[in-house]
Order: structure tokens, then C-alpha cells, then sequence
């Protein structure tokens, strides 16, 4: 995997990208990101992962979420629209997993 991979988006650029995200999400997002390509971790789950271990979540109020997938697997990680811009801004491909079937902030 290429490291530096990350888009060169801002808080800004995403806040007009995307309907109904304000600019605290995505600054949030591309911490998460940014995070992502510092610890050179490749997969949004795995940086969750971490973070619940480390007990991180503060930095990622406004993204964190319990998430439940179709497969009955709950977790906390990031809502949906957080893991979407996430994969833009590190250029991986999202919906690999099981679907969402509930998320919620917390």
C-alpha cells in the first residue's frame, strides 16, 4: 500500500460536498483520517479498534456512533456519513461489509 494517500480535501471543501454535514464533522473526519495515515492503518475498523482500546473517543464526538450491521455485529465506530467521506479523503473503497442496519450517536 502507497502511504500519503490521502486526498488533499478540506473541512470546507467536504462541508460543500456533502448535504447536511457541518464543518465540526468534517474536521473530525479528516482527524480520523489524518490519524488513519500517521498509524498507517488501512481499514476504518481496525483505527475503531485502537481507538476503543485507547479509550479515544473524545477527539470524534461528532462522528462516534454505535453501529449494528445486519449480521447482528454492534460496535462503536463512526456513522455511516462519516465512514463515507473517510473513504474518500484515504481513497478506499467502502461497502465491503455487512450492512447498517442502526446507528446511533452517543
Amino acid at each position: 500500500m502507497a502511504l500519503n494517500r490521502m486526498t488533499e480535501l478540506t473541512s470546507e471543501q467536504i462541508v460543500k460536498s456533502y448535504t447536511k454535514v457541518s464543518l465540526e464533522v468534517a474536521q473530525e473526519c479528516l482527524l480520523f483520517a489524518k490519524t488513519m495515515e500517521i498509524k498507517k492503518i488501512i481499514k476504518i475498523h481496525d483505527l475503531c479498534d485502537l481507538i476503543n482500546k485507547n479509550n479515544g473517543w473524545d477527539l470524534f464526538t461528532n462522528i462516534r456512533a454505535k453501529v449494528t450491521h445486519s449480521n447482528d455485529f454492534s460496535h462503536k465506530g463512526i456513522m455511516p456519513l462519516a465512514y463515507k467521506i473517510v473513504c474518500e479523503i484515504m481513497k478506499i473503497k467502502s461497502g465491503m461489509g455487512s450492512s447498517v442496519i442502526s446507528c446511533d450517536s452517543w
